[in-house]
């Protein structure tokens, strides 16, 4: 068939609408006025585009990964509360041991980091002011059972310091328990002071570095020395960190004794003094090791008392073990 000339139509009939009908085919195209009247809603609700928007950028983010730690890899030691209603605090760095302590995700991250966290929560405990001492020194026990250390949080959450208190307790228990279970072994630790939300050393927030050790040969710990450090709530750290230094360099061991909450921050406090201040000038440390006694007061007490005795030992960086017997150079 021969094209047709362009100004040639054929022969089409369409039908004629109806009055009152409409045609479907024409009511698929949208006319001017549909247009405007979708024009002018788009732009009365942008809102709704916005939020769309917004909604797809969300489902589309990237979630942090939950992917359990290599096992190659250190375990850091972490957080974990003896009781489990405890809130968790902010990480903390420990540089003067040469630890890293795994810091906990926030509140808003806690479910995208369970999985993780819940496996490092057994690694070390945490301690407030109504804490048991007996259930915190089992679970110190129960860590260092399977590790070389672990890392006590006294979680002070009040103007007293009744949490470094128990803490301290927990560890002279822990250390019965240890002596029980393996003769020769011994429970040692390093006080320190964590950082606040600031990064800044806080000298009311402590923490402990446990560990079971073995004491050098020709080493033993004392039940008394000529110059026994009785600290109380009125002596001055820094005079008591001054005593430290010379008994340590001039017998190699020194006995330090305090009891209740507000003495044993003071002691605390010293022996951090006299650790910063060896670090830095003879490259040493020192640890303790704690023990409860029990001492005759009837004449001025009227009764017995109970008291921390610490055995303050000399020790190299990061555990390594010393000469008690060498001279040391004045601080």
């Amino acid at each position: 068939m021969p094209p047709l000339p362009l100004n040639t139509r054929p022969n089409l009939r369409v039908p004629a609408t109806p009055a009152g009908s409409y045609s479907r085919s024409a009511s698929r195209l949208p006319t001017n006025a549909q247009q405007r009247r979708s024009f002018d809603s788009s732009k009365a609700s942008p809102f709704t585009a916005t939020s769309q928007n917004e909604q797809h950028n969300w489902s589309t983010a990237t979630a942090p990964s939950t992917s359990q730690p290599n096992d190659s890899e250190p375990l850091c030691f972490s957080h974990t509360s003896v009781e489990t209603s405890e809130a968790a605090e902010q990480p903390e760095s420990c540089v003067d041991e040469g630890l890293s302590v795994a810091s906990l995700s926030c509140a808003a991250e806690s479910s995208l980091y369970s999985s993780e966290a819940s496996q490092k929560d057994h690694n070390s405990v945490t301690i407030k002011s109504d804490t048991s001492v007996k259930d915190a020194a089992g679970a110190i026990c129960k860590v260092l059972n399977r590790l070389a250390s672990t890392f006590v949080t006294a979680l002070q959450l009040d103007n007293s310091h009744e949490a470094a208190n128990r803490a301290v307790k927990a560890l002279a228990v822990s250390r019965k328990y240890i002596k029980d279970a393996a003769t020769g072994h011994e429970l040692g630790f390093y006080p320190l002071n964590r950082t606040n939300l600031y990064g800044e050393e806080d000298p009311n927030l402590f923490a402990f570095l446990a560990f079971k050790t073995l004491l050098a040969p020709g080493v033993e710990l004392k039940d008394h020395d000529k110059t026994d450090l009785n600290v109380s709530t009125s002596s001055d750290p820094n005079k008591i960190a001054n005593a430290i230094i010379c008994i340590v360099k001039e017998r190699g061991q020194a006995i330090m004794k305090a009891g209740g909450g507000n003495a044993l921050h003071v002691a605390m406090t010293a022996v951090i003094n006299a650790r910063r201040r060896l670090k830095r000038s003879h490259s040493l440390d020192l640890m303790l090791v704690p023990q409860w006694i029990t001492e005759n007061t009837m004449d001025t007490l009227g009764r017995e008392s109970k008291f921390l005795r610490m055995n303050i030992l000399r020790s190299g960086l990061n555990g390594v073990s010393v000469n008690p017997n060498a001279a040391l150079s004045p601080v």
